[in-house]
């Protein structure tokens, strides 16, 4: 039980850590353990947008609420969101046999939530209020059941990083899509473009994008890709009559609240949706498509999928732009 990190648990025990209030951080390591020298936290973005607009984009403010949430938890998980992220870091030593072909010194990024990776963060060094990537001086312990990528030398860490934080969102795309199927993304942000850029690479040519802002709909236009972009908010179902029931996979790439039934609405009766938002209310999406009469099947979308990383990895390899959009 100890590899799915039991053992850290401090509050609610007999729960995973994921579910914990809180969760040991100390050293020493225990077997199979891997202890990691963080240089960046990437918090996503449904938490970083809510801390944000919490501390009225303040970056001091920010920096003190997640200080306050790191020590108090012993993990990064927002109380609001639920949510957390995931880091970048070298391997600094490991507890038992060579750990999954990583040796000490490997630039690493965990492919897990911050909300069950044990993390202390010993100082904040620089944050941006527009932007996730908090550079740190901490550790984190990687338990021996979570999955982790070596980061590659031919992909700035920065981009690499920013892409692994939504990886599984493109993955799940190609699993799930298919050619003569039309295809929805409700959101036009990095995880939407990156699910769009599957999606043509596998070959599908009906593809929407639902996006509300002026400013991402320009960067989704200057991307010339085989898209149609939907200039909508999703939370106007009114405003969205003229979609409703008309694409056979609805991805719900948003970071915001109350996005669920357009999702149902907009997806046929026959089709699926895939909730990769994690301010996703899995009542309001089911009780919703009760009422509708919807038989629609909905899908959360788990960060995890085996290769996910290497296949983003490929992408930005074979589309050049992404390096530049990522970095932004």
């Amino acid at each position: 039980m100890d590899d799915f990190g039991f053992n850290r648990v401090l509050q609610t025990a007999g729960v995973f850590p994921q579910a914990a209030k809180t969760i040991n951080a100390s050293l020493p390591l225990t077997t199979g353990e891997v202890l990691i020298d963080v240089g960046i936290i990437n918090i996503d973005s449904n938490s970083f947008r809510q801390m944000k607009e919490a501390c009225h984009a303040d970056e001091n403010r920010m920096k003190e609420m997640i200080l306050a949430i790191v020590a108090k938890n012993g993990k990064m998980h927002n109380p609001v969101t639920g949510s957390g992220g995931m880091l970048t870091g070298k391997v600094n030593a490991t507890e038992g046999e060579n750990w999954r072909g990583f040796l000490k010194g490997d630039k690493i990024a965990t492919l897990v939530s911050l909300t069950l990776t044990p993390l202390k963060i010993h100082k904040i060094i620089s944050l941006k209020p527009n932007n996730s990537q908090v550079v740190i001086e901490g550790h984190a312990i990687l338990l021996p059941s979570s999955p982790a990528v070596r980061l590659p030398e031919d992909i700035k860490e920065s981009v690499a990083l920013s892409a692994l934080d939504v990886c599984g969102a493109p993955k799940l795309m190609q699993v799930y899509c298919e050619k003569e199927k039309s295809i929805l993304i409700l959101g036009g942000g990095k995880s939407g473009i990156l699910s769009a850029i599957a999606a043509v690479d596998s070959g599908c040519t009906d593809i929407s994008i639902l996006e509300q802002s002026t400013e991402r709909i320009n960067i989704l236009k200057n991307l010339n890709l085989p898209i149609t972009i939907i200039h909508a908010n999703s939370k106007d179902i009114q405003n969205l009559k003229g979609y409703f029931q008309q694409f056979d996979l609805t991805f719900d790439c948003m970071n915001i609240p109350d996005t669920e039934m357009a999702a149902v609405v907009c997806t046929k009766k026959s089709g699926k949706i895939i909730y990769f938002n994690t301010a996703t209310s899995f009542t309001q999406a089911a009780l919703g498509a009760e009422g509708i009469g919807s038989e629609v099947v909905m899908l959360i979308g788990n960060g995890f999928y085996p290769g996910h990383a290497e296949y983003c990895f490929e992408l930005i390899r074979k589309y050049s732009f992404l390096t530049k959009l990522l970095n932004e």
